[in-house]
């Protein structure tokens, strides 16, 4: 409220000003929130006044679905229209800067699994499945991905006897591998998980 009818900035958390906004009113501001933008407080200046601050949240991590009997990569990859592979999954998320580094933070992408046999004859697998900074990968879930249980939707990463399984290399504690079985790696080092520098 008292914004006043004559337009002032909007400055979100680490300094970044949002540019014109689309609307400006005495009760209201509409702007487009900028790429950069990162959860912190946000401020209204007019006139030389700055507003108390407040709390703007940046929710950035998309949801990935992956069903290896019904998927299809080329489909966009919703609770609806999971896709096929895993690798597709994987190539489609946004990895988040490590800390001390700029550009997007956290929450990652997370990509959901359901029961089955992921591997390169079935699904078509690019092994190793690399799993990108801040990536939270899941499997367990039910074919409709309503239910989690990695006992009883049990969701199997195969290498085939052939290659490295997943690889994490240069990534930060908010990376994710989560309720899969994992078998037939083949490696000199990790046939089944390799971490580098992670």
């Amino acid at each position: 409220n008292n914004f006043g009818p004559t337009q002032g900035t909007i400055t979100f958390f680490d300094g970044v000003d949002a540019g014109v906004a689309t609307s400006w009113c005495d009760t209201q501001i509409v702007v487009n929130v900028p790429a950069e933008a990162a959860t912190g407080d946000i401020t209204v200046t007019v006139n030389s006044l700055v507003s108390n601050g407040l709390l703007f949240t940046v929710n950035t991590g998309s949801t990935y679905y992956v069903n290896g009997a019904t998927g299809d990569d080329g489909n966009d990859g919703s609770q609806a229209q999971p896709f096929k592979s895993v690798t597709h999954a994987l190539s489609v998320c946004n990895p988040l800067s490590l800390p001390d580094k700029p550009g997007r933070q956290g929450p990652g992408d997370e990509v959901r699994v359901a029961a089955g046999t992921y591997s390169v004859g079935i699904t078509g697998e690019t092994l190793p499945l690399v799993v990108p900074n801040g990536v939270r990968l899941r499997g367990g879930y039910n074919s409709d991905f309503s239910q989690r249980d990695y006992e009883t939707f049990v969701t199997t990463l195969n290498g085939g006897n052939t290659s490295q399984l997943v690889l994490f290399s240069n990534v930060g504690n908010q990376t994710e591998l989560s309720g899969f079985e994992i078998t037939s790696g083949n490696a000199v080092n990790g046939g089944g998980i390799y971490c580098s520098s992670s």
